[in-house]
């Protein structure tokens, strides 16, 4: 989405010297040492997490061919966030979108800033896993239901793109008036 931090592209850059350098877009975000032993799947969780602690992007996959331990540039892929309205229901929600156009994380709220849901596809998928429906019941008791389907392409036009952050500030709020309602 124009305009949309998330829309950066993310890349891990691997130097000569053992420094790896992570860019979001053209700006440098971070310059870290490379330490003896570690895999491709360390350092790609290592931009991850810096990506996080910068402007709170998650990078949804690295997104190349697997080059194996010989790579020089990874290229991330982040998640976009983004805001919607449902006028007749005065309900706003607020959404963690992959590129496959899945809803990772789905946060919802009343007109009056009362909020409904902040549950996570992934923690569903996880607690029907371990525990078959009750727990998914269970989880959503707490947490409410997260969308079981991907963003159609004509919802496009209707969605107002957020930063990460924002995302995340009224996840944590959101998140922490479940659980206190629910007694977790």
């Amino acid at each position: 989405m124009p305009g949309s931090a998330a829309s950066s592209v993310y890349r891990i850059e691997r130097r000569g010297s053992g420094d790896l350098a992570l860019w979001r877009g053209d700006v440098l975000v971070d310059v870290d040492r490379e330490i003896n032993q570690d895999s491709r799947a360390d350092i790609e969780r290592w931009g991850s997490l810096v990506a996080w602690a910068e402007d709170h992007t998650v990078i949804e996959r690295w997104d190349q061919p697997d080059p194996g331990e010989a790579w020089r540039v990874l290229v991330g892929v982040p998640c976009r966030y983004v805001s919607w309205r449902v006028e007749d229901a005065a309900i706003t929600s607020w959404d963690e979108v992959g590129s496959d156009n899945w809803i990772t994380r789905h946060i919802e709220a009343d007109a009056g800033h009362r909020y409904s849901a902040a549950g996570s596809l992934s923690e569903v998928l996880a607690a029907r896993d371990t525990g078959g429906a009750e727990a998914v019941i269970g989880y959503e008791r707490i947490y409410g239901v997260v969308p079981e389907a991907p963003l159609p392409p004509d919802a496009e036009w209707d969605l107002t793109p957020i930063t990460a952050l924002e995302f995340v500030q009224r996840w944590i709020t959101a998140r922490r008036e479940l659980e206190r309602r629910a007694g977790a």
